[in-house]
């Protein structure tokens, strides 16, 4: 029931003219919904990376939507490293028919505070160095 009316509700948005619609997940496990969410007509479908298991997000054809991984966990103080970072990136864009990656906090970085939420903003441009650097394909950051 709660599906077919998410449903409804995005089939309903989607037709705003010259509107791009985005669906984001926070606080929970998305991966049961991502076959779901892939057939809602939404351009872009935003995943709390840090509650769904990767393997999950990576099993999803994602065929031609946007997608935000929420990658940079924004309830905890601990640091991620941009490597880390950067090679599950190019295992999703690897496998995955996207049209543009959004790179992402899992949520608002409020919940860290100003000082914590700057150092998990560093981590992103971090990552996109290392895109950079490393002549590869920056997908979206």
């Amino acid at each position: 029931e709660d599906k077919e009316l998410l449903k409804e509700g995005m089939e309903i948005i989607g037709k705003i003219k010259n509107a791009t619609t985005s669906l984001h997940t926070y606080f929970g496990d998305a991966g049961p919904l991502l076959s779901l969410f892939k057939d809602l007509p939404v351009d872009c479908i935003g995943i709390d990376c840090t509650e769904t298991p990767f393997s999950d997000i990576l099993k999803c054809p994602f065929s031609g939507k946007e997608v935000a991984l929420g990658i940079i966990n924004a309830r905890t103080p601990a640091m991620e490293n941009p490597q880390e970072i950067i090679e599950k990136i190019e295992r999703f864009t690897h496998v995955a028919d996207v049209k543009q990656v959004w790179v992402t906090p899992n949520t608002g970085l409020e919940y860290i505070g100003w000082t914590l939420g700057k150092e998990k903003l560093s981590i992103l441009e971090a990552v996109k160095r290392g895109f950079e650097q490393h002549a590869r394909s920056v997908p979206c950051l």
